[in-house]
């Protein structure tokens, strides 16, 4: 468990990060800095705490850094200027180094804008099966559409109402508790409001949140150069606007959704646009009795799909992947390779 870091600890894995970073260290404080970090485990979490924000500072460029994290970013910090400017780093621009100060701040001193999720043993599971739909009237009054094969955790305390969506997709009508925001998480994304209608989903490594009405804010994490940081970036989305989490690292989009269109599926039907091929067919799984995959190392995940299929019409639904794009669809079902079922592959090439 993470434990709370004093300043005074805090401040030392910088002062040793600078030592160190300086060049030239002799063999005495080689030593010394080995006996420092044995002496306390909240040393060891410290200056790997300290070695984090360097690295993600170390090569910077303007465009690294998000706009929002400078504009404010001239508040007094407790980050040493030595490792901001110091030997081994080349000089970074204000602006750079404010956002870097902003982000120590934060990692420094365990300030996360990022509320605690509840464990998997305090989350009750709901979950539905191949093709099923379920309505669910939570304990709060909030009621919760979970589309065919979904499974969701929920926990709610005196403060705070959480579903965590492990998979599948989910439409909820939230009960309005202004002391206990409803907040959804999946993957990366975590959807936040009081009380308002929106979609959740979470298939094939794509997170989405798409608003009917009300406003929702959704959070994701800071990314700097590949690094998550632990603190989040907000959009605030209003009626017909839709976010996904590519599962990629920082990508992101936002793009509007017709109302129509949002958890379309509780009729039974599947529409995309310009989703990838793997979101589709982690989809068509949830519908369908006999597992599809895509071949290993085929990279035709990530090819776009715009179609709509109906849900109960998965043989249909690959026939016309099969049309549509450079694609097999493999039903041999070769039991000794281990991989069985249905393998969607590149089609060789013409």
């Amino acid at each position: 468990m993470t434990q709370t870091l004093s300043d005074d600890v805090t401040e030392a894995a910088y002062d040793w990060l600078g030592v160190l970073k300086a060049g030239g260290v002799s063999a005495a404080d080689r030593r010394a800095f080995e006996t420092w970090l044995a002496a306390d485990l909240r040393h060891e979490e410290a200056f790997e705490r300290a070695q984090t924000l360097w690295d993600a500072c170390d090569g910077l460029e303007p465009g690294d850094i998000d706009p929002d994290l400078i504009h404010d970013a001239r508040a007094p910090t407790r980050i040493r200027e030595g490792l901001l400017f110091g030997a081994g780093m080349r000089p970074l621009a204000w602006g750079l180094a404010a956002a870097c100060a902003l982000i120590s701040a934060v990692l420094i001193f365990g300030g996360t804008l990022r509320p605690t999720i509840p464990g998997p043993g305090d989350l009750v599971v709901q979950s539905t099966g191949i093709g099923e739909t379920v309505m669910l009237t939570l304990a709060d009054g909030t009621v919760a559409t979970l589309g065919a094969q979904t499974e969701i955790g929920i926990g709610f305390s005196e403060n705070a109402r959480w579903v965590v969506l492990r998979r599948g997709a989910a439409y909820f009508d939230i009960a309005a508790d202004a002391a206990r925001p409803f907040r959804v998480q999946a993957q990366d994304l975590t959807a936040e409001a009081l009380g308002t209608v929106y979609e959740m989903r979470n298939n094939g490594g794509v997170a989405r949140v798409s608003v009917a009405e009300g406003q929702v804010a959704v959070h994701r994490p800071y990314q700097v150069l590949g690094l998550s940081l632990p603190f989040d970036q907000t959009e605030r989305l209003a009626p017909g606007d839709r976010i996904a989490a590519l599962g990629d690292g920082d990508a992101t989009r936002l793009s509007p959704v017709a109302p129509d269109q949002i958890a379309i599926w509780r009729e039974n039907r599947l529409v995309y646009d310009g989703a990838p091929l793997r979101e589709v067919i982690a989809d068509a799984n949830r519908y369908h009795a006999t597992p599809i995959r895509i071949a290993e190392g085929s990279g035709i995940g990530e090819m776009v799909i715009t179609a709509g299929f109906a849900a109960g019409e998965i043989e249909i639904m690959l026939s016309v992947l099969q049309r549509i794009l450079p694609i097999e669809i493999d039903r041999s079902a070769v039991q000794s390779s281990g991989e069985g079922g249905i393998i969607i592959r590149r089609a060789p090439a013409q």
